[in-house]
């Protein structure tokens, strides 16, 4: 099974990240740079497919 995300870019082309069943993403960054927006962008686009999202501070 693979997950498939595309996060938009300030040039015309996004960034296309591919996962497969049992890989790990781990997002980085400062606060308000829109990780959780990521995050929730990435299950809508994958119902079905993502079990489980975790947010550790």
């Amino acid at each position: 099974m693979t997950f498939d995300l595309k996060i938009p870019t300030q040039n015309s082309q996004p960034l296309a990240i591919r996962l497969e069943d049992g890989e790990l993403l781990f997002v980085l960054g400062t606060n308000g740079t829109g990780k959780s927006s990521l995050v929730v962008h990435f299950a809508q686009t994958n119902t079905g497919k993502s079990r489980k999202i975790s947010a550790h501070r």
